[in-house]
């Protein structure tokens, strides 16, 4: 073995541990945005929003890493669930935003559950094609 073979054998262990570690804070990071959502119903929607700051702000490192299809999972719940909530709040009026409401709840819910056993499973949100 040549000094040169050493040197890039533990380079080659840093990196690897270094992406290790990386991958343990996404993952911990990508829980922590599970709960926020999970808990923002009784927040009035506030942990959500935390939820995908921390989304957005964190997207770069996730990229090209098995939590990239986690942190857009959320982002799509986050600002569809937005967007019917607020068509759900306007249609109140005349009745039909009640049942719109429940069935929101009931896709959020879905999602939520969805992703986060994924995640707990290390499988990819998506059947991979054959």
């Amino acid at each position: 073995m040549t000094p040169d073979s050493k040197v890039e054998t533990v380079d080659m262990a840093t990196e690897q541990a270094t992406t290790v570690d990386q991958q343990g804070k996404l993952k911990k990071l990508t829980w922590a945005m599970y709960i926020a959502f999970a808990v923002a119903p009784a927040s009035g929607g506030l942990t959500a929003f935390v939820g995908v700051i921390l989304n957005y702000l964190k997207k770069s490192e996730a990229e090209g890493t098995n939590y990239e299809e986690h942190f857009s999972w959320l982002r799509s719940t986050f600002w569809w669930s937005l967007l019917l909530g607020i068509v759900a709040l306007v249609l109140t009026v005349v009745g039909i935003g009640i049942l719109l409401g429940m069935g929101l709840g009931v896709w959020y819910l879905y999602r939520l559950i969805k992703g986060m056993l994924c995640l707990y499973e290390d499988k990819p949100l998506k059947p991979q094609k054959a």
